[in-house]
């Protein structure tokens, strides 16, 4: 649990 909400934080920082 909390790994796919990491996980879209993650794709915002690589987009960012």
């Amino acid at each position: 649990e909390g790994l796919e909400e990491k996980r879209s934080v993650h794709e915002d920082l690589c987009l960012a």
